[in-house]
C-alpha cells in the first residue's frame, strides 16, 4: 500500500487525518511508520503539518513536526 498516495486535490492520506478535526494520533503515528512523506503538499501548498497549525490543533502538530 502507497501510504503517499494523493488524491485530486494532492492531498495524501496524512493531509486527511491532520484536516479531520479529531486526535488522530494513532492513524498518524501508523502512517509515519510506515514511511508517510511529510513533506508532501497539497494543492494549497500545504503541509498536513501547515493544517493542523492553522486548525489550531497542537497535539497533531507536534507529532507532525
Amino acid at each position: 500500500m502507497d501510504v503517499n498516495i494523493t488524491d485530486n486535490e494532492s492531498k495524501t492520506p496524512l493531509h486527511v487525518q491532520a484536516s479531520d478535526g479529531e486526535e488522530r494520533f494513532d492513524v498518524i503515528e501508523i502512517l509515519l511508520e510506515n514511511g508517510v512523506d511529510k513533506t508532501i503538499k497539497n494543492k494549497n501548498g500545504e503541509r498536513a503539518y501547515d493544517i493542523a497549525v492553522s486548525r489550531q490543533d497542537k497535539d497533531n502538530a507536534e507529532i507532525l513536526r
